[in-house]
C-alpha cells in the first residue's frame, strides 16, 4: 500500500509505502477517528483464506515536527521532496525554508531558488555563494561581483618605473609569465 502526496502542480512527491495485511482490494481516505486528519480504510483477503477483512490505519502524522530545525515541518519537507534530516537539502549554503522555489529572489529568506539544485540558475555559481555576494541566484547573467586579493609575493620588481606590462607563457610551462618594459629605458623585465 502506498501514499504520493501530490503538490498542486500536477506532480506527486515520491511514494510513501505501508505494510499491507494480506491482498488489499481497494482504498478509502476519510476520518474515522475524529482527529481532523484523514485515515485509511482497507479492505482485504487474508493469505490463505477467503476471508474478507477491513484495516483501518490511523494518520499519526505530526505536522509541527521539523526534524533538522531548518524552519520547514517534515510534514513539508516530504510534500516538497526535500530531506527532513538535512537543513539544506541540495548542499549550496541556504537553508531549505529559504529556497521558496519562485524563481524571483525577493531577500536573502525568500530566494526563490530551488531547494533541491545546488546551482537554481545553471551559472556554476552555488545559489548560497550568489546570494552572500549580492547577485541573484535565479538569473545566470547575474554574477558575483570579482574579489582580488594580493599574491603572495607581491609587488614583484621589475625595474625603476614599469611602464608597461602583459602576460603570456613564454617558457612554454603551461604558466602565465609576466614582461614589463621600463619607463625611460631600454629594458624588458622577464
Amino acid at each position: 500500500m502506498s501514499v504520493l502526496l501530490g503538490k498542486g502542480d500536477g506532480s506527486f512527491s515520491s511514494a510513501t509505502s505501508f505494510p499491507a495485511e494480506g491482498s488489499p482490494q481497494a482504498i478509502a481516505i476519510g476520518d474515522v477517528d475524529g482527529d481532523g486528519q484523514n485515515d485509511l480504510v482497507v479492505p482485504y483477503i487474508a493469505f490463505g483464506t477467503a476471508t474478507p477483512d477491513v484495516a483501518v490505519w490511523h494518520n499519526t502524522t505530526t505536522f509541527g515536527t521539523d526534524t533538522d530545525n531548518d524552519g520547514l515541518t517534515d510534514f513539508a519537507e516530504n510534500f516538497l521532496g526535500t530531506n527532513p534530516n538535512n537543513p539544506d537539502s541540495d548542499g549550496d549554503g541556504l537553508l531549505d525554508n529559504v529556497e521558496t522555489n519562485t524563481g524571483l529572489f525577493l531577500t536573502a529568506i525568500d530566494t526563490g531558488t530551488d531547494p533541491l539544485a545546488a546551482d537554481t540558475d545553471g551559472d556554476t555559481i552555488t545559489d548560497g555563494i550568489e546570494v552572500t555576494a549580492g547577485s541573484d541566484p535565479n538569473d545566470p547573467s547575474s554574477l558575483p561581483p570579482p574579489v582580488f586579493v594580493e599574491a603572495p609575493g607581491n609587488p614583484f620588481l621589475a625595474g625603476i618605473g614599469p611602464f608597461a606590462v602583459t602576460m603570456g607563457d613564454l617558457n612554454g610551462d603551461g604558466h602565465l609569465d609576466l614582461a614589463a618594459t621600463e619607463s625611460g629605458s631600454n629594458r624588458l623585465y622577464l
